[in-house]
């Protein structure tokens, strides 16, 4: 009776935790809304600042991050990781992003999953192949690569980009 009643425990904790993981977002139906910044998104800063203000208005905030359908957009003052806490991969799968960048400017940054570009990333067997617009550009053994967990944007600093597509299939 006593293992019974611990194993029921187990389950429905498990339940609880799995219940509490919004779902993963979808680029064509972004949850919140539209011009307001996407609920349950995490951003972590390269540097850690609380004075960061990460908002809808894009003259206040720090970083400008809002739903915008299809997908998101993303102006930065500081670089950051977005992420959310719904957007997890494992086992063998392909996951993509089509990523706008706007005119940066003379400030050439870094951004990727993290001109449009499909950036895309295909795990499968021992081996992890990053693509982009469909062409592999690398090739490395999983073993050197995580994969597992969670997925996201790293968006280096001073850049406006709007992301219309994150999607992951498994293979």
């Amino acid at each position: 009776m006593m293992r019974r009643a611990l194993i029921l425990l187990i389950l429905l904790t498990a339940s609880a935790v799995e219940a509490q993981v919004p779902a993963r977002p979808d680029a064509q139906r972004p949850v919140g809304k539209n011009l307001q910044v996407p609920p349950d998104w995490q951003v972590r800063l390269d540097a850690p600042d609380p004075a960061v203000v990460v908002g809808a208005d894009a003259e206040a905030a720090d970083i400008f991050f809002v739903s915008m359908t299809p997908g998101w957009h993303i102006t930065t003052g500081p670089g950051a990781i977005f992420y959310h806490p719904g957007s997890t991969a494992a086992g063998d799968y392909h996951a993509e992003a089509k990523i706008h960048l706007f005119d940066p400017g003379a400030r050439r940054e870094a951004f990727g999953l993290m001109a449009t570009n499909v950036l895309g990333v295909t795990v499968a067997g021992d081996e992890v192949s990053f693509l982009v617009n469909g062409q592999e550009v690398a090739r490395l053994p999983r073993l050197q690569v995580a994969t597992d967990g969670l997925f996201g944007f790293r968006v280096n600093h001073h850049l406006n980009l709007h992301i219309s597509t994150l999607a992951v299939e498994p293979r």
